[in-house]
Formats: C-alpha cells, sequence, structure tokens
C-alpha cells in the first residue's frame, strides 16, 4: 500500500442542475454539521475538508461530498517548495474506481479560473418582481412600526426617512451578502442571487451595504421639500434624484450585456439566476451606455435647474417662494408648499392658491391656526386675494421612507370669506 497521503479540498464548486441551498442541506444531513458550519466552506475559496489521510479514505470523502452535489478535489500533499515548482497538472476524469486527482497550479495560471466564470444574468422582470416583493414586506413592516410610533414618527418630519433607510440597508446589506446567501426573500422566490463580477462568490456585508446604498440614495431623496432659494441644495437633490435616479433606470432597463446599473458597477456586482436561462453574461459594459447616460444627465439637471432659476423669476412665483420660506420658518412647521393654478369643469374654470403644511403637532390642525396661515398667505403673497378659492391644508403624518401615514384638514373658502373670518381686508 502507498504512503503517499492526500488532502480532500473543497472550492466552492457544485454540479449543474443544483442548487446551493440543496447542496448545503444535503452535507448538513450527510455529516451532521451545523447549518453555519456548512455555509462557511462555501466562500469560493479552497477549503481543506480533510489533511493528511490516505486515499482510500479521502475517496470516500470525495464520494459522500458528490453525493450531495458538492465537487472536491483529492491533492497529494506535498512539501510547499515542490508545490510551488509543480508544472501545471491539469484534473484527470472519474472513472468508476479512480479519483480526481489535481496537483496544485502556480499561482500565476490559477488567477485564469476566474476568467472563465459566465454566469445567466437574471431578466429584467425576474430583478423587478424582487424587488416589488422585499419593498412590500419592508411596507407591512414599515406600517406596524408607523401604527406604534405614529406620534414618534411624526415629529421627525422628513428626517424620519434616515429611519426607513437603515432598515433597508440592514435588509438588502445582510440578505444580499454571504450572511444571506446573496438572496433576499424576493430574490429567493424569483432564484436569483448576488454576487462578485470578478468570480461569482458571494459578497461581503460591506460591500452589499454599499451596493444598497447607492440604490436608495434616489428613492430617500425624492420628494423632499427643500426651499427653492438654496441653489446649492436644490442643485444637489435635481443630481441624486434626477442624475442618479435617470441612470438608474436607464442602465436597468439598456444594459443588457452585464444587467448592471449604477449600483452595481458601484460595488461590481452581478445577478445571476440559479435556474437554466437567463442571458449569458459578457463581461465589459457598452461604452455608448456611458455616453447616453451622461447626456441625459447633463440634460435633465441643466433643464431642471435652468427652469427652476427661471421659473423662481416668473409671474407670481417670487411672492410664493417668500410665502414659503415665510412658512418654514414657524415654530411646529416642518414642510410647506405654495400651489397657484386654475380648474375647469362645466360650469366654467376656478382659480385657486392652494396652501399645505405639514406640522409636528396634531393639536395644530385647527382652523383658528389655518387661518393664521392664511394672513400669512395674504401679507406675502397678494395675488392669492384675486382667485376664486384658498385652499389650506395642515397635514399630520410621518414618512419613514418604507411606509408613510397622513392626516388631513382641509379648509377652503374664498379670499372674501376667509378675510370675513379674520376680519381683514380682501383687497
Amino acid at each position: 500500500m502507498s504512503s503517499e497521503l492526500f488532502n480532500v479540498i473543497f472550492s466552492g464548486k457544485i454540479k449543474d442542475g443544483v442548487s446551493i441551498d440543496e447542496v448545503q442541506k444535503h452535507l448538513v444531513t450527510t455529516f451532521k454539521m451545523p447549518p453555519e458550519k456548512v455555509r462557511k466552506i462555501f466562500t469560493g475559496r479552497p477549503i481543506t475538508i480533510k489533511a493528511n489521510i490516505e486515499l482510500p479514505i479521502a475517496q470516500k470523502y470525495q464520494r459522500a461530498f458528490e453525493g450531495a452535489g458538492a465537487i472536491c478535489e483529492i491533492i497529494p500533499v506535498q512539501k510547499e517548495s515542490e508545490a510551488l515548482t509543480q508544472t501545471p497538472t491539469v484534473t484527470t476524469q472519474n472513472t468508476t474506481d479512480k479519483p480526481t486527482v489535481t496537483k496544485p497550479l502556480p499561482a500565476k495560471l490559477q488567477v485564469s479560473k476566474t476568467a472563465s466564470f459566465k454566469p445567466n444574468l437574471s431578466g429584467f422582470w425576474r430583478r423587478v418582481l424582487a424587488f416589488f416583493i422585499d419593498s412590500i414586506l419592508l411596507g407591512i413592516l414599515g406600517a406596524v412600526l408607523g401604527y406604534f410610533f405614529f406620534d414618534q414618527f411624526a415629529k421627525l418630519g422628513q428626517s424620519g426617512r434616515l429611519i426607513g433607510c437603515v432598515i433597508a440597508i440592514l435588509y438588502f446589506g445582510l440578505l444580499n451578502s454571504s450572511i444571506g446567501q446573496g438572496q433576499t426573500v424576493g430574490k429567493r422566490l424569483m432564484k436569483i442571487k448576488v454576487v462578485n463580477e470578478a468570480d461569482g462568490n458571494l459578497i461581503s456585508l460591506p460591500k452589499s451595504a454599499w451596493r444598497y446604498l447607492v440604490l436608495c440614495l434616489p428613492l430617500l431623496c425624492n420628494g423632499l421639500v427643500l426651499p427653492f432659494d438654496n441653489h446649492l441644495l436644490m442643485f444637489l437633490l435635481t443630481l441624486i434624484v434626477f442624475g442618479m435616479g435617470g441612470m438608474l433606470f436607464y442602465l436597468y432597463i439598456f444594459n443588457r450585456r452585464t444587467r448592471q446599473s449604477i449600483h452595481d458597477l458601484a460595488a461590481k456586482t452581478l445577478v445571476v439566476q440559479n435556474i437554466e436561462g437567463g442571458r449569458p453574461y459578457q463581461p465589459g459594459v457598452w461604452k455608448g451606455h456611458y455616453v447616453v447616460a451622461i447626456s441625459l444627465v447633463a440634460l435633465i439637471v441643466g433643464g431642471g435647474l435652468f427652469g427652476v432659476s427661471a421659473l423662481t423669476k416668473t409671474g407670481t412665483f417670487p411672492e410664493m417662494l417668500t410665502l414659503q420660506q415665510e412658512l418654514m420658518a414657524k415654530p411646529d412647521i416642518q414642510a410647506a408648499s405654495v400651489v397657484s393654478g386654475t380648474t375647469y369643469n362645466s360650469e366654467g374654470q376656478t382659480t385657486h392658491t392652494a396652501v399645505t403644511v405639514v406640522v409636528s403637532d396634531k393639536q395644530m390642525m385647527s382652523e383658528e391656526v389655518a387661518g393664521d396661515i392664511v394672513s400669512s398667505t395674504f401679507s406675502f403673497c397678494p395675488s392669492s386675494k384675486s382667485k376664486n378659492l384658498l385652499k389650506v391644508t395642515i397635514t399630520y403624518g410621518y414618512d419613514i421612507g418604507i411606509s408613510t401615514g397622513w392626516k388631513n384638514s382641509n379648509f377652503v373658502y374664498t379670499p372674501e370669506q376667509w378675510a370675513t373670518k379674520l376680519k381683514l381686508s380682501s383687497t
């Protein structure tokens, strides 16, 4: 009998047609190992399962792993100096009685393994449906939290969105990483997962959190109410919402070669299918996409900023802007918006001014507070006196990003009626 000893090495390879989850379950059952210990050997790096054993025993381990759907290699034990000078000897095919024996390749040649990584990418609709499912789950969680902490969230105002952002980063960050096997609940149902672009391995928690942060930033900023006179903040908001958001959707839809949007490109990740089908991966994003995306961003951001700048100097907009600033400077008013327009019906047209404020105290949802708002409106927005109607909406509630809850009080009168109530002049 030969005295040569062998190591049993597992590098994360599994048989075609089986999923990682199935293989892990079989290994847990076969070797009576804790699930968390089994997951630790699926890192994509070579792990020594058993060292310095004779060939018959090594073969038993190899067959047991193959029965579970995992592919092991049997490597002769050699001194480090001998291993480094080995000429490249590739794997021999299994026969009925012979094991697969692989001698280690030099480090430079081992890098070529990642070049052969060619997964099947997830389709567009699988990713959309997975995100929709995850959003529903987070929305339910947010609604439950909102039910118990309505008043506390209401006092946070627009900063409450950070709560939902943190919850979403924890959810997507943990489950899309190696901790969750690269799958959120939605991805698991759609049979897709997130992997490293370079080698197909599962990604780390920090990388997964960074990936979702890039994705959620446009969603977090969308709908924020900011003063129009702060040009720097308006520029940053426009750049994030329309610039990043525009690139996000453009690449999602049109980058068919790698199916990577800006969050995947930032984290160098791919979303692949666990089942047959999907689009074959072709490394490298077509450069034309960058040109189109950047041009669209420049057009949207530039046009938006120019439009806002021009609008602030047109018609009654300057006085509406002044009124917004005055209202937002009041205590317990978290946000304010002023809109002037015309509605049409069978009886003709009706002009109106609509003032909406978000308050942090539900006691402010009264006609008395609405009267104070009207007084400010008459003072800083004189054009409202010439409209047919003046509508004041006082809103109390919360927006934590993953869920919202609002209570509204509406007060609608003609300017003359408001003036009578407040004993003011309507002219």
